[in-house]
């Protein structure tokens, strides 16, 4: 029997391997928001545009003092979830196996990609992949405990993991009650989901109000709703006949003068009338107009459709930018993390053009993703691959399947559409597609295959 040291052992060493593109990088890479995230934490104040718990994540697995420990700390939970993932729905989990995955993994997709990255998007998958795990596979109280608490600590990190999971239980459960599917899901285990969709509720809004960010999971909604309906066209369709009936919106004097990047362009009109606290009211009350009117709203439901369907494709990792001086990631790194302010300045991607191309490897995550969706057509429609492939691995994958199409219709319709809002998810798909591999596969004798074919040849020939 394995020993728990040597499970510890390889878990590490998963976790190292999964950091690879931050070791290469030189530097955890970082993104615009880092800057915010690092100091909301470091300060202990919770911001308006964002939850606090990953800030507060960073302030204390670095310790204060190192952003590596970070990285490695995502690398060493993402390769904890993936051993997880396969003990739950592999007979045997091998070392080779698990380090086979996890390199697979790493060559195929962004994960090392979004491990190695100073944001939150890495907990999306795991919020996700550990409800499916509690919904969908048999396990016992003490795994059921470590998953819930993986799952809790991912889902309060962004508030589109709280919405998205909270849509999936539910249609998870209301699956469950379909005849041939009550024996799938227990009722206890729905309501463990459901249980922990709702403590992710109660401790983000909790985290916010003790760091003076008021009882709610993130202040800034009304500026994210509203950037979305100026991106659609809708927000100046809307002032254009509002104003014109005289309502008094402060809004009204810059109608014609709104940028498209309502949200942090300097021209912003909420940066003109007070920010985003002071116009929170008057936003509020538009965005209630706007979707309380049948024409707009069935405008925003196409347009919702039309940005899911984009952002299910679009996953790409994007180009890191430089970010040394001026901006906030590099003042965050300067003052919060000092003694690896040089470190972070001669890192590949503040020299982006010279050392980092991530074409290659993008190029290699569209094709596994084109081949995972032909892998759930076969497990859809092939007797021989339903035959191979267990229901219950069938059944994760269509769960991580819509988990995709949730995530997409989450952040296209109530922020936007970027590909690091897919890209950070698509490689639980290609987990699961690994997993019916191996089931369809495993008996496979290459030998045999081989003589069998080199014995139609000669047929043929003669």
């Amino acid at each position: 029997m394995e020993k728990k040291s040597q499970r510890i052992a390889w878990i590490l060493l998963g976790g190292f391997i999964l950091t690879y593109w931050g070791l290469h990088n030189g530097y955890p890479f970082v993104y615009p928001d880092t800057g915010a995230y690092i100091f909301s934490g470091f300060d202990g104040r919770a911001p308006i545009d964002r939850p606090i718990a990953y800030g507060l994540f960073v302030r204390h697995i670095s310790m204060m003092e190192s952003a590596y420990w970070v990285m490695f700390a995502q690398g060493i939970l993402t390769s904890l979830f993936i051993y997880w993932f396969m003990k739950a729905l592999l007979e045997k989990v091998t070392p080779a196996l698990f380090i086979g995955f996890i390199l697979i993994l790493t060559l195929f997709s962004d994960v090392s990609v979004y491990v190695s990255y100073l944001m939150p998007d890495l907990f999306t998958p795991l919020a996700y992949g550990a409800m499916g795990l509690i919904l969908l596979t048999p396990v016992s109280n003490r795994k059921a405990i470590a998953l819930g608490i993986l799952a809790f600590l991912s889902l309060i990190m962004h508030n589109s993991n709280l919405v998205g999971a909270g849509i999936l239980v539910v249609l998870t459960l209301i699956w469950r009650m379909l005849p041939a599917n009550r024996m799938i899901i227990t009722w206890k285990t729905g309501l463990i989901a459901l249980g922990v969709v709702f403590a992710g509720w109660l401790g983000g809004h909790t985290l916010q109000y003790i760091h003076g960010g008021g009882f709610t999971s993130m202040g800034g909604r009304h500026m994210f709703m509203m950037a979305r309906l100026n991106e659609l066209g809708i927000l100046k369709n809307y002032l254009d006949k509002a104003c014109a009936e005289s309502k008094n919106y402060r809004i009204c004097e810059f109608k014609d003068q709104i940028p498209d990047d309502l949200l942090w362009h300097p021209e912003s009109p909420a940066n003109k009338t007070g920010g985003w606290e002071a116009n929170r009211d008057e936003y509020n009350r538009i965005i209630g107009d706007i979707l309380s009117d049948p024409a707009y709203l069935k405008t925003f439901a196409v347009q919702s459709i039309n940005g899911t369907a984009v952002q299910f494709m679009r996953f790409e990792a994007e180009h890191v930018r430089e970010s040394l001086d001026n901006t906030m990631p590099y003042e965050a790194i300067k003052q919060k993390f000092p003694y690896e302010r040089y470190t972070y300045s001669i890192a590949r991607q503040n020299h982006f053009r010279e050392y980092l191309d991530f074409m290659r490897a993008a190029a290699r995550q569209e094709l596994f993703f084109l081949f995972s969706l032909f892998v759930g057509v076969l497990l859809a429609s092939s007797a021989g691959w339903r035959e191979k492939v267990p229901p219950m691995v069938r059944r994760m994958y269509a769960f991580v399947l819509m988990s995709l199409v949730i995530n997409a219709f989450v952040c296209s319709t109530f922020s936007t559409v970027v590909s690091r809002y897919q890209g950070r998810l698509v490689w639980l798909l290609f987990l699961i597609t690994l997993i019916a591999l191996w089931y369809r596969f495993r008996s496979f004798n290459a030998q045999a295959w081989l003589n069998t074919a080199a014995g139609n040849s000669v047929n043929q020939d003669l």
